[in-house]
């Protein structure tokens, strides 16, 4: 799809820059991806505090749970042990 140079430049568009296709009833509506993804970090951003990874976060619960995986792990086998000896 080519969008005239005009209408580019009006609304900050370099040419070959994503852009986002929505209908709204009959009308196809075209938005700058950049503008889109923008706009919902900033939905998204009341979520979570300034300066905190959420990947960081993931990552730490996942560990958190890993840890706790291994130490039930260790566990069971502790007893399965101490049932096996006696």
């Amino acid at each position: 799809m080519v969008i005239p140079a005009e209408m580019r430049e009006a609304l900050g568009l370099n040419k070959g820059d994503g852009l986002m296709a929505t209908l709204e009833g009959n009308t196809l509506v075209l938005e700058s991806l950049l503008d889109r993804i923008k706009e919902l970090h900033a939905i998204t951003a009341k979520y979570h505090p300034v300066g905190v990874s959420l990947v960081d976060e993931y990552l730490a619960e996942k560990r958190a749970e890993v840890a706790r995986e291994d130490a039930e792990t260790e566990a069971e086998l502790k007893r399965y042990a101490a049932r096996d000896a006696e």
